[in-house]
């Protein structure tokens, strides 16, 4: 099956996940999965990625992770509030190949359906499309993480966005 290619940028509005590959053709690079059920491969990997959608949405992206970490008294692996409806939480799905490559995928919280513990100890997430998401972390692990991005939308929304 040829991948669709698209940038993230473009698909903003039906963004369900970002998955990290490593692809034949392009080394490090990410699937998106979108509402549709489509699955579009984005060239570039996932750090280029979150870069693009922070800087589409005009956003400083230091201050955003300082606003995230006061709000869940943690520094690494932040949520990424970029709207009410596109509130990205990291889950590793992947082991590294090398140190300079990402584990870590990104889920957009809205699009979750439901978390599942997997076969071997981690556990798939089901995107609102039925597709699922095998991440390395358990059920629990996975729950607090989106728990976190929960907490990082409502804050954002009432406090931060005053909707």
């Amino acid at each position: 099956m040829k991948d669709l290619t698209g940038r993230a940028e473009e698909l903003l509005d039906e963004l369900s996940a970002i998955e990290p590959v490593y692809h034949q053709n392009y080394g490090d690079a990410c699937y998106l999965h979108l509402r549709s059920g489509a699955r579009v491969l984005d060239k570039r990997s996932i750090r280029g990625v979150k870069q693009a959608l922070v800087r589409l949405k005009a956003l400083d992206q230091i201050s955003l992770r300082r606003l995230c970490g006061e709000e869940l008294d943690r520094q690494l692996n932040l949520p990424l509030p970029l709207s009410k409806n596109l509130i990205l939480v990291p889950l590793k799905m992947r082991q590294p190949v090398t140190g300079n490559d990402c584990a870590y995928g990104l889920v957009n919280l809205v699009s979750v359906r439901k978390v599942v513990s997997g076969a071997d100890g981690g556990s798939l997430i089901i995107l609102d499309s039925g597709y699922s998401l095998k991440v390395m972390a358990s059920r629990d692990i996975s729950f607090a993480h989106l728990g976190e991005g929960t907490l990082l939308r409502r804050h954002f929304v009432t406090d931060i966005w005053g909707m």
